[in-house]
């Protein structure tokens, strides 16, 4: 029943992307994005502790618990994601 209503609404993917034009000068860019502990928990204390788990399947209740002790350690992921460009800033 999903799959049904689902395909009607949607087009299947055709592997192109759209052209877009560029809002910002070519010079500009992101060079040094800094992430810090009161960032990671300010984010750990806004989320809603009903919602269910992100991708990485991790019960928020969880970060919750033990955010203190997580929170070197996510600094520490999240910068090196930046660096690698896999993590997807602006997420709330």
């Amino acid at each position: 029943m999903l799959t049904e209503y689902f395909s009607s609404v949607f087009v299947p993917d055709d592997g192109c992307l759209p052209e877009f034009t560029s809002r910002v000068f070519q010079d500009t860019f992101l060079n040094n994005i800094e992430v810090t502990t009161g960032h990671d928990l300010y984010f750990i204390n806004k989320s809603k502790t009903g919602s269910a788990p992100g991708p990485d399947g991790i019960p928020l209740l969880s970060l919750k618990q033990f955010k203190f002790q997580l929170l070197g350690p996510l600094v520490v992921l999240c910068g090196y994601l930046i660096d690698q460009g896999r993590y997807r800033l602006g997420r709330s």
